[in-house]
C-alpha cells in the first residue's frame, strides 16, 4: 500500500496527495494565492486614491461618469499587476527586511568592536 499525504486546506477541506513534491507544491500556491488576494486589495485601494489625486490635479471638469469610471479603471489595473507580481514584491519585501537585520547586526558589532 503507498505512502498518502494529506492536510488541511484553508478552506477546511481535508485534500490528500501521493507524494510529498505534490503536497508541497500545493501549499505553496495556496500561500501564493492568499498573497496575490492581499496584493491585489491593497493595490486596488492605492490605485483608485493615486488615480484620484492625479484627476484632481487634471481632471476636476471632466464629467462624473469619466472621472469615476478613470479611478475604478485605474484601481483595477494596479490591483491587476500586484496580484500579478505579489510572489516578487513578496521576495523583494523579504530580502530588504533580511539585508536590514543584517545590517543591524553588522553595525552592533562595528560599534562593539
Amino acid at each position: 500500500m503507498a505512502t498518502r499525504f494529506g492536510r488541511r486546506a484553508a478552506d477546511g477541506s481535508f485534500e490528500y496527495h501521493d507524494s510529498k513534491e505534490s503536497l508541497a507544491a500545493s501549499e505553496l500556491r495556496e500561500n501564493s494565492d492568499a498573497r496575490a488576494g492581499l496584493f491585489g486589495l491593497i493595490g486596488l485601494l492605492v490605485g483608485g486614491v493615486l488615480t484620484y489625486v492625479v484627476l484632481l490635479k487634471i481632471g476636476m471638469d471632466w464629467p462624473k461618469w469619466l472621472r469615476f469610471g478613470l479611478v475604478i479603471a485605474g484601481g483595477g489595473t494596479l490591483a491587476y499587476v500586484l496580484a500579478k507580481f505579489a510572489d516578487l514584491i513578496w521576495n523583494i519585501i523579504l530580502t530588504i527586511v533580511l539585508l536590514a537585520v543584517l545590517w543591524g547586526i553588522g553595525s552592533m558589532i562595528w560599534k562593539a568592536v
